[in-house]
This record gives C-alpha cells, structure tokens and sequence, in this order.
C-alpha cells in the first residue's frame, strides 16, 4: 500500500461565504517525525504500520549519522512497547 502523509501548514476561514482553505505539504522519508506517525498509528492499533514508520525513522537516523542517543533509544523502546502491545491482543485473541 502506498502511504502519504501530509503536515498542516495553516487553514483560512473565509467569512460569510463557508470556505474553508487548508495548507499543506507532503511529508518525505526524510522527515524526523515518522516517529510521530508510528505513534499515531500505534494508538489506532495498527501495530505492523506502526513498526514500520518507527524502522524508517530509525533508519534515517542512523544514516544522517545523528547521535542523538536519547532519540535513538526511545524509538527503540516505542518499537518493544509496539511488540507488547501486538503479544497482548494475540493472548486475548486466543
């Protein structure tokens, strides 16, 4: 499945008249917050798409060659906590 993701730059409200402009722009691999994304998708269950924003934003940190350990270190325990959450609804499930 391909996936776009798009940041809310602003939204206009044109009075009296029920228009609604809304900004955006789309999102790259590059971006530091995939993290986000997988949270978000963490909170609506969808654990596999989960893993795989953390992953890619794990990725792209190591290659900018980022050594923000801290970082590093909690998207590796937002992905532990995403294998817990997965084995739970598994337990449940069965």
């Amino acid at each position: 499945m391909i996936e776009s993701i798009f940041r809310l730059i602003k939204i206009e409200e044109i009075k009296n008249e029920k228009i609604i402009t809304i900004h955006m722009e789309l999102c790259g691999d590059d971006e530091d917050d995939l993290k986000d994304f997988g949270m978000v998708t963490r909170d609506k269950g969808a654990y596999d798409s989960s893993l795989e924003w953390f992953q890619k934003s794990l990725v792209i940190h190591k290659q900018k060659g980022l050594s923000n350990y801290v970082y590093i270190g909690n998207l590796y325990n937002c992905i532990g906590n995403v294998y817990r959450m997965k084995r739970r609804q598994l337990e449940r499930e069965h």
